[in-house]
């Protein structure tokens, strides 16, 4: 039988059936039970003499005589040498307990000690027995003195009293007792000599589940294989799954190994399903969810290791790095733990994993398979079959490869977001069949992420076909969508070994203000089906040192998750030109440049930078983006355009207006003869009339007046 699985029903001697691990453990409980008893017996049959001193006095008269002669040994260290020890005669380790002797490194004495300390929440009665053999009734916990006379030969009482009460030994060090009040209450004062075996142990011997606190529960969780199987998409994937298996659980090493997972995308599942495989269970800690003091913090970082080293289970670390950052005494003492660990080896799961701690440990870095279009398609496709039971029947999803550009499959969450598409087929009709805009629309709800005061989410309204450009800079926003569209098809044709870095898609729009760089930007997410993520730099930039840093490695991280075209506004707020290092502030101002160039880089959607003053952009920074479109103020054919496409069909106009004519008189930008248009309307609402000439021209003076310039009467 392997860990986590639930028992068959075996038969052990004179007939009983083991049905769960707790009866695998039942001759060993008996054992104690005997020992116990026997102990109980001898008490009864020395009457009040407890602790039955003449058994190790020497008789005076032989003291005295002549005759007598040192043995080179105390007569009570021989006191028991006659008696029969019931050790002798232990049944074999159940399977459970037998793990747990290995991986803790436990003897014959740590082990009745144990189960001794189990017997008051086995059977409460056992409470009562032990606080009338100790003759105090509210001791329902076994003593230490009382565990070293059950189960200790005299001479290794030093020895057996070390194992119980040293914080360095097995029992204490693993978690496995508690010095406790005579009670059973958990106590940290070292004079407390009770011994009480931790409810986890209790739990995982006599159930096979260990139980966890509520605190465990608030950052940790049992990672669940679920559907789809990462290790079935494809056989690279089957692969990695079958070396990574054997490294986590095929290691013999004294010292713990830790892997560094580096990927994003289906590394919980991965584990999940490596873990299965095995017979055991993978156990995942958030440490981006630990308390903020380090005194709370640790309590639940050591039962994360007493867990899944009690159970046999993989660690798994999520948000190393912001532990790192907030915990960084605990990181030196983690470290120190993780050493005597055992098998199987740590995990650190990040989207990169540089794991600058735990450097006095051997480690192993792994990235996971990057994940292809068409092991998209094969997830989705799984996890339909698997979801698919009750549930209406699935129409065409044709249309799903061009769908998926628009948004990232999560390994992870994939079955949660199937149930979701088959919600909104469902909102359509009672009993439509979910497609491919379903699976579509709870993919994209799901990736969306939350960049709060560090950026806004803009949802595109406007397209190519809204823009009124020219068409050199049309040709420019269709080479940007190519770019994008067909990034992936093209590396993965033989570029991606050919360029090794500078894969990502970037545009800078550069010109004056009004002439559309934003609209263009919208227009860009519009034809990609994806949302705008308008970055604030106001929140970005920081003057302590690190900080602005911090918040655009925030940024990329969240959009890499969301997808979303990102528009940096006024980018020269942030990329200006590097300046000669003259202080500690110039040298970190260079830094977040090269920063965001490493990240622009390796982005792998589009990012738009937009300045009204090229020449205020860093040289090197300007070298290295994909694309470079110039907006330049709209000439007479443009304008006239404008004037014309700048009204929505709701808003009446009177006949005659001469939109050539308008264009000719002022030489506004696009945004300017949309605020024209809006004041125009405003005032012909108010008059209640189509608007005209003369609304127009008014709207167009207080336009002009807000850069002193004049209306051209022709």
């Amino acid at each position: 039988m392997t860990l986590f699985e639930s028992p068959t029903d075996r038969t052990m001697g004179q007939g009983h059936v083991i049905s769960s691990p707790l009866d695998a453990l039942a001759p060993w409980l008996e054992v104690i039970d005997m020992i116990v008893q026997r102990y109980f017996a001898a008490q009864q049959a020395r009457g009040d003499d407890r602790f039955n001193i003449e058994s190790i006095m020497i008789p005076m008269d032989v003291l005295e005589s002549a005759a007598y002669v040192p043995r080179g040994r105390p007569k009570w260290l021989d006191a028991c040498a006659s008696e029969s020890n019931p050790t002798d005669v232990l049944p074999p380790l159940p399977e459970l307990l037998a793990g747990v002797v290995q991986r803790f490194g436990l003897r014959e004495f740590d082990v009745l000690a144990i189960l001794l300390g189990m017997m008051p929440v086995l059977e409460p009665r056992y409470g009562a027995l032990l606080a009338y053999i100790q003759g105090d009734e509210q001791a329902l916990w076994p003593h230490i003195d009382l565990i070293l006379s059950l189960f200790s030969a005299p001479g290794d009482r030093v020895q057996h009293r070390m194992r119980l009460t040293a914080a360095d030994q097995p029992l204490r060090y693993g978690g496995l007792i508690h010095l406790s009040e005579r009670s059973g209450r958990t106590s940290s004062r070292e004079d407390v000599l009770y011994i009480c075996t931790a409810s986890s142990v209790v739990g995982y011997l006599s159930t096979g589940v260990v139980p966890l606190s509520q605190k465990m529960v608030d950052v940790g969780q049992w990672l669940t294989p679920m559907a789809p199987n990462v290790l079935e998409l494809s056989a690279e994937w089957r692969r990695f799954g079958t070396d990574l298996q054997q490294f986590c659980f095929g290691q013999a090493s004294a010292t713990t190994p830790v892997v560094l997972l580096e990927g994003g995308e289906g590394g919980d599942k991965m584990l999940a399903h490596v873990a299965a495989e095995a017979g055991r269970q993978a156990f995942l800690v958030d440490l981006q969810s630990l308390p903020e003091e380090a005194n709370e913090a640790w309590p639940v970082l050591l039962e994360a290791l007493h867990v899944t080293r009690l159970s046999a289970g993989l660690l798994v670390f999520k948000n190393f790095t912001s532990f790192e950052q907030a915990h960084p005494k605990l990181l030196r003492a983690l470290d120190v733990r993780l050493r005597t660990h055992g098998e199987p080896v740590v995990v650190l799961l990040a989207a990169d994993a540089n794991g600058s701690g735990l450097r006095e440990l051997p480690r192993l870095k792994m990235t996971l398979p990057r994940q292809s279009a068409q092991d998209d398609i094969a997830a989705i496709g799984v996890a339909l079959l698997q979801c698919a039971e009750g549930l209406p029947a699935t129409s065409s999803t044709d249309d799903l490869p061009q769908l998926l550009k628009r948004t990232r499959v999560d390994l992870d969450t994939l079955n949660y977001a199937v149930h979701e598409a088959h919600w909104y087929a469902q909102q359509r009709a009672p009993s439509a069949a979910l497609d491919g805009q379903d699976i579509y629309r709870a993919l994209r709800s799901r990736a969306l992420q939350q960049f709060g005061p560090l950026a806004q989410r803009l949802e595109p309204r406007r397209g190519l076909s809204d823009l009124v450009i020219s068409e050199g800079l049309r040709e420019q926003m269709d080479e940007i969508l190519a770019a994008i569209s067909h990034r992936d098809d093209v590396l993965n044709r033989g570029f991606a070994k050919k360029i090794s870095y500078g894969v990502g898609v970037s545009a800078l729009f550069y010109g004056d203000s009004g002439t559309g760089k934003t609209m263009a930007a919208e227009a860009l997410a519009f034809e990609l089906g994806l949302d705008l993520i308008r970055v604030d730099l106001s929140t970005v930039v920081n003057k302590y040192v690190g900080e602005t840093e911090k918040n655009l490695s925030k940024i990329f991280d969240l959009a890499l998750a969301d997808t979303g075209v990102l528009l940096f506004d006024e980018a020269d707020a942030l990329f200006g030109k590097r300046s000669e290092v003259t202080s500690a502030h110039d040298r970190h101002a260079n830094i977040e440049v090269s920063y965001l160039l490493q990240r622009l880089e390796h982005y792998p959607g589009l990012v738009v930078l937009s300045t009204n003053n090229r020449a205020h952009l860093d040289g090197a920074f300007t070298r290295r983006l994909t694309f470079m479109a110039r907006f330049e103020s709209p000439d007479v054919a443009l304008r006239t355009q404008m004037w014309e496409q700048i009204w929505p069909a709701g808003v009446d106009r009177s006949a005659g207006i001469e939109w050539a004519d308008l264009a000719k008189r002022a030489e506004l930008t696009g945004a300017g003869i949309r605020n024209v248009a809006l004041l125009a309307s405003w005032l012909a609402a108010r008059a209640q009339r189509p608007v005209d000439m003369v609304d127009i021209e008014r709207a167009m003076r207080r336009e002009l007046g807000k850069t002193g310039r004049l209306m051209s009467r022709t």
